[in-house]
């Protein structure tokens, strides 16, 4: 089987967990990925994506020209299936330009789910363009139900650390429940929300915050951490994948205090369960479900900093311990979880 990939975003993860060995793998990248497993790839990097992003994602004259070169290339591939890994932007455009590509099987992927009247009869029109949509939240609207899969996200990362290697490096020698939030710290994110929450926790922490505050200013961080800060590890601007990953490992529980505006999954979520490394999350969206179906941690209510403040004396004085269905959970977000399931996702699109 040959398939050819369409990635224009940052989800190199996901390529990664996709290509499987057994099928004859093409890719239609912004810039060349190293590490992909297929000895036999080919990788087509496309300069039209550099158009998009991050100033034109939503332009049509640009969007016409990416899809016109995406079908030279699937032209002289000839594909089975054309899978476009994110595939979100489609959804506000009404799928422009796919319709070039009606002799092929064509699958979108989609990361988000955000239920809006045009959205909704953006998706009925897409429907009858493609052959599947694989979402990675639970919510697919029944109008479209018969020819969509919900699946998993895989995780990005496969290495782990232990907690005592973990904390070592990162010079933490408190014996403190830790707990950390690290990444891009975008206001949908509720960074703000778990500061506050921490200033009302009577019992003991050690807190490891970092990444790009983008929505904040750093006064306004230092403000709301000023009655514990000598209980943070503060890691200022981009955080390394290795720095990232030792920081959920060192930790006892990692926050996912997302306000209601997410509708995605949780890439650093995601790590965490990884990594065996329970979670404390809101109780809304795709987050919210998916911690309280797999019982991957506590949850609060979503955006109410006092319910937190709640939970977080809880988590603290009482260990959260993983069962069977946290382990479950596990298991489902390994690449090769996901490469199986797409593999059935492929043999019903081909079939028909």
């Amino acid at each position: 089987m040959k398939v050819l990939y369409v990635n224009e975003d940052r989800h190199e993860n996901i390529l990664l967990a996709c290509a499987n060995p057994e099928n004859q793998n093409v890719y239609i990248i912004p810039r060349k990925i190293n590490g992909l497993p297929d000895v036999q790839n080919r990788q087509h990097v496309v300069k039209s994506f550099s158009k998009l992003y991050p100033n034109h994602r939503y332009n049509l004259f640009y969007r016409l020209k990416l899809m016109l070169e995406i079908k030279k290339i699937a032209d002289e591939e000839n594909p089975d299936i054309i899978h476009f890994v994110s595939a979100d932007e489609y959804v506000r455009l009404f799928g422009v330009g796919l319709s070039l590509l009606k002799k092929y099987h064509v699958i979108l992927e989609m990361h988000w789910c955000v239920q809006s009247r045009m959205r909704n009869l953006s998706r009925k029109i897409l429907y009858k363009k493609i052959d599947e949509f694989i979402f990675h939240v639970a919510n697919i609207p029944k109008e479209i139900n018969k020819r969509s899969e919900y699946v998993i996200l895989p995780a990005e990362h496969e290495e782990v650390y232990s907690k005592s290697i973990s904390r070592k490096d990162l010079n933490i020698s408190s014996e403190k429940i830790v707990i950390s939030m690290v990444g891009s710290m975008e206001k949908y994110k509720g960074v703000d929300i778990l500061l506050k929450a921490l200033q009302s926790v009577k019992s003991d922490f050690y807190l490891i915050l970092g990444g790009d505050f983008k929505s904040y200013r750093e006064e306004e961080i230092m403000e709301m951490v000023r009655t514990y800060r000598e209980n943070v590890l503060l890691l200022k601007g981009y955080v390394k994948d290795e720095i990232f990953l030792k920081s959920i490992c060192a930790s006892d529980y990692v926050m996912i205090p997302y306000r209601k505006s997410f509708e995605a999954t949780s890439g650093p979520m995601t790590e965490a369960i990884r990594c065996g490394v329970p979670i404390i999350a809101s109780n809304h969206g795709n987050v919210g479900y998916l911690t309280k179906k797999y019982h991957l941690g506590y949850t609060f209510k979503a955006e109410d900093a006092q319910d937190l403040s709640t939970v977080l004396e809880k988590a603290i004085t009482k260990k959260f311990k993983c069962d069977e269905k946290y382990n479950e959970y596990k298991e489902q977000i390994s690449r090769k979880a996901f490469r199986d399931n797409l593999k059935k996702i492929y043999k019903k699109v081909i079939e028909g």
